[in-house]
């Protein structure tokens, strides 16, 4: 629209350019050009002409600023949405390393015990069982079933517990980064099916078996009024945070 304008400024204002020395010089009584009155042609035409023309000039100057500005905004959105692109591509990209990165330390999570078997004849044997996994993981939740000591912080004493509460804290702070992110719909529903594959197949069994060993099942210590024998509340707290999300 700017430009259409612009240009019926522009032949308008050369019209009315050429025609005001004609005008403004004309003989009233004949109708006729007469530049002997006004001094020299050349002066008449210029000291005509020239305030037309630094007008005229003054408006197609604002059209041309007004044309670089609105092409600066358009440059100026064009910018913010190729940034807006990159910040979203590498929030998909850091956002799929985590969940790689979350499988790889889940199927490489290691805990490995020693199995006693008795044999016929009364002696014993004793291996050592070495697992990964979700099979690492079942085992050693198992084995919290059983509960603790009385004095005994079971995250400090048994570091492979620990790093396994780490893990399910990494997996829900995953969780809810994806849920958070203002990522592409399609591409936040891909990333959160990648994750609720991993977390069912490989997690989420071994804690549905093991429900009823949650500590919070258990009655109170006698000697210390705590509730330490099972599975530390703390653990599935992270596990219902995680079901909550995806239910």
């Amino acid at each position: 629209m700017n430009k259409k304008v612009a240009l019926t400024t522009l032949l308008l204002g050369c019209i009315f350019t050429i025609a005001s020395p004609v005008i403004f010089s004309s003989s009233s009584n004949y109708c006729s050009f007469d530049f002997t009155k006004t001094g020299e042609i050349g002066d008449t035409i210029g000291g005509i002409t020239s305030p037309i023309i630094g007008l005229l000039g003054a408006i197609l100057l604002y059209f041309a600023l007004t044309a670089q500005i609105e092409a600066n905004k358009i440059i100026q959105d064009q910018i913010t949405e190729q940034k807006k692109d990159e910040v979203e591509k590498k929030s998909v990209l850091y956002t799929m390393e985590k969940i790689n990165l979350l499988r790889r330390d889940i199927n490489e999570f290691s805990y490995n015990y020693i199995e006693t078997l008795k044999k016929e004849d009364g002696t014993e044997t004793k291996n050592r069982i070495f697992l990964k996994g979700s099979y690492a993981i079942s085992q050693i939740i198992s084995t919290l079933s059983n509960g603790t000591k009385c004095d005994v912080n079971v995250f400090e004493a048994h570091p492979r517990v620990n790093e396994l509460s780490q893990l399910l804290d990494m997996l829900l702070s995953v969780f809810e980064a994806i849920e958070n992110s203002s990522i592409d719909d399609e591409e936040k529903k891909f990333q959160k099916t990648m994750l609720v594959y991993l977390y069912k197949s490989k997690v989420q069994p071994t804690f549905i078996t093991n429900q009823y060993n949650r500590a919070t099942s258990n009655p109170y210590c006698e000697n210390c009024g705590r509730q330490h024998m099972g599975i530390p509340e703390e653990i599935f707290e992270v596990i219902d945070k995680i079901d909550q999300l995806i239910s």
